[in-house]
C-alpha cells in the first residue's frame, strides 16, 4: 500500500512538473518574441539615432514621426536588426548549430501547388482588405501617407520594397511562425495556440495602425500565416504569403 502511495504521489509529481515546465515554455516564448520583435528593433532605431549614422540622410528631418517614416533610416535600422538578430536565433531555439536552427524552423523544399495556394490566400485576403479602403471604411493610416510623402525618388522606392516587402516580412516571419511556433506547438497551448499568440503579440506590435477594423485585419492575417504554417508544415509559405502581401500593398499604394 505504501508503495502504491509513494507511486501515485511520484507521478502526481511528474505531471506537474511536466505541466509547469509547459507553461515555463510559453512565458520564455513570450520573453523571446518580446524581445526579438521589440527591444532589438527599439535598439536598432536608436542607435542609428544616436551613432551619428542616420544624420548623414535626416538633416532635413525635424520631427520624430519624419524620422520614423523616413526610408533611408527604416533600411538602415532594419538591416541592422537583421543582423542582430542572426546570431540569436540559435539561442532562442536552444540548439548549437544553424543547420539545427534550419531543421526547427521547418525550411523545407518548395512545391508548387502549396506555393500558388499560399499566394492566392493572401491577394484574396489583400483584395478584400483593399475594399475596405476603396469604401473609406477605413483610412490609410497618418505614418503610411507620411512615409509615401518621403519617398520621393526610385532608390527610396527600392529601399522600401526591400525592407518593407521582402526583409520585414522574412525576419517577422522567423520570429512569430518560425521561433515563436516551434516553441510553442509542444507547449500546454498546443498548434492552436501557437498560432494564435503570436498572432495576438505580432497585432500588438502594430498598434501603430491605430483602427480596431485594421488591427482586427492583421489578427486576421497573421492567423492566416500560422495557418500555413501549420498545414504545410514548412516556413517558406507564410514567409512567401507575407512578401506577397506586403508588396501588393505598396504597388497599389505607391506605385
Amino acid at each position: 500500500m505504501d508503495a502504491l502511495i509513494y507511486y501515485k504521489s511520484e507521478s502526481m509529481e511528474e505531471v506537474f512538473d511536466q505541466r509547469n515546465k509547459k507553461i515555463g515554455d510559453v512565458l520564455n516564448t513570450a520573453y523571446w518574441i518580446f524581445f526579438l520583435s521589440i527591444v532589438l528593433p527599439f535598439f536598432s532605431a536608436f542607435f542609428i539615432l544616436i551613432s551619428g549614422v542616420g544624420s548623414l540622410f535626416l538633416s532635413d528631418v525635424s520631427t520624430l514621426e519624419h524620422i520614423e517614416s523616413n526610408p533611408f533610416f527604416n533600411f538602415l535600422s532594419t538591416i541592422m536588426w537583421t543582423i542582430l538578430i542572426i546570431p540569436l536565433i540559435k539561442y532562442s531555439l536552444d540548439v548549437k548549430s544553424y543547420s539545427d536552427c534550419i531543421r526547427k524552423l521547418a525550411f523545407k523544399s518548395i512545391s508548387i501547388y502549396p506555393l500558388l495556394g499560399s499566394i492566392l490566400v493572401m491577394f484574396v485576403f489583400s483584395f478584400f482588405e483593399s475594399l475596405f479602403f476603396k469604401f473609406e471604411i477605413l483610412e490609410v493610416p497618418s505614418f503610411l501617407l507620411e512615409l509615401e510623402y518621403q519617398t520621393d525618388s526610385i532608390l527610396e522606392v527600392v529601399m522600401l520594397f526591400i525592407i518593407v516587402g521582402v526583409v520585414g516580412p522574412f525576419i517577422e516571419e522567423i520570429i512569430f511562425r518560425g521561433i515563436a511556433y516551434e516553441r510553442l506547438k509542444y507547449s500546454t497551448l498546443g498548434p492552436a495556440g501557437a498560432v494564435i499568440m503570436p498572432s495576438i503579440i505580432f497585432t500588438f506590435i502594430h498598434t501603430q495602425y491605430e483602427q480596431p477594423i485594421l488591427l482586427a485585419l492583421i489578427f486576421v492575417s497573421s492567423c492566416i500565416f500560422g495557418w500555413l504554417r501549420y498545414f504545410t508544415g514548412n516556413l517558406w509559405y507564410p514567409i512567401i504569403g507575407h512578401v506577397a502581401m506586403n508588396v501588393l500593398s505598396l504597388s497599389t499604394g505607391l506605385l
